[in-house]
């Protein structure tokens, strides 16, 4: 790898989304005063990409015979799942 990938990326800074997104998983930690942080929010990049980008579905209709199905086999990172339907409007978001 080049030192300027490593430079780049050591300036990366996560955007605002992200930081939605993390934020949302740790009020469902602390609300519920149980869950794996670290499983969870390791995930909310890769959920973004494919929910933003690659897996079709519509929230209105879910039972959509067309649509594509995730299946997370990471069980300990259910909550950065939860958030990102969350955001994209699955169920509506819990105080």
């Amino acid at each position: 790898m080049s030192r300027d990938f490593y430079k780049q990326s050591k300036k990366s800074k996560l955007d605002n989304r992200s930081k939605y997104l993390r934020k949302l998983v740790l009020e469902c930690l602390f609300g519920g005063d149980r869950g794996h942080m670290g499983s969870a929010m390791s995930l909310i990049e890769v959920l973004r990409v494919l929910y933003d980008k690659i897996l079709k579905f519509d929230p209105k209709n879910p039972l959509n015979s067309k649509r594509d199905r995730l299946i997370l086999s990471k069980g300990h990172g259910c909550l950065g799942l939860y958030a990102i339907l969350a955001d994209k409007g699955f169920f509506k978001k819990k105080n």
